[in-house]
């Protein structure tokens, strides 16, 4: 499957990578730099940049599944969407998130539950699912997410598959030590 200006136009100020030779069949990993004039995507291998063909590209980005995964720099990108959110949704609080204790991350399938706070008073978890959804979870009731367009900026910009179906990217391996999803962990553990 080829991907399309729609498709790269997010990620284009977060240099993702994209692989090339789709349809020959010599794959190739190149760093996507922008488009051309004529609006054709470039790219850069080396530091040689080449116009390239929509048609025979693919993005390189993480799936849905390395939500709870540590990245390079040691934070857990799903602890980083719930200290997003937990501002804009608790604005009373202005509290961070860290300052609730430690998030414990939970992967069930589809949805990803981050435990943001649990005490005698209330508790609180953001739960974001396979469609990049997100809402908050109170004793109470269910809130859906503000702040939606800077979740969605921040997951790009560590080259998530923000919105697209699996065939429409390639899976990017991720390089930092697997960890216990049902663990606790700090936000910059």
């Amino acid at each position: 499957m080829a991907t399309s200006l729609e498709i790269l136009a997010p990620y284009l100020p977060y240099g993702i990578e994209v692989e090339t030779g789709i349809d020959d069949g010599e794959h190739e990993r190149k760093q996507l730099h922008g488009l051309t004039q004529d609006g054709y995507p470039r790219t850069r291998l080396h530091g040689l940049e080449e116009a390239a063909s929509f048609s025979d590209m693919l993005p390189v980005l993480r799936p849905f599944s390395a939500l709870c995964e540590p990245l390079e720099d040691g934070t857990v990108p799903a602890v980083e969407v719930a200290k997003l959110v937990m501002l804009v949704n608790r604005p009373e609080s202005r509290t961070p998130i860290a300052s609730y204790g430690e998030p414990i991350l939970k992967q069930m399938g589809q949805v990803v539950s981050v435990d943001c706070h649990r005490d005698t008073s209330y508790t609180l978890e953001l739960l974001i699912d396979a469609t990049w959804a997100a809402c908050t979870v109170y004793d109470f009731g269910v809130v859906y997410a503000h702040n939606m367009l800077a979740v969605h900026s921040y997951l790009r910009s560590k080259h998530f598959a923000v919105g697209l179906e699996p065939g429409q990217y390639i899976e990017k391996v991720s390089s930092a030590a697997p960890i216990d999803k049902n663990t606790a962990l700090t936000p910059n553990s």
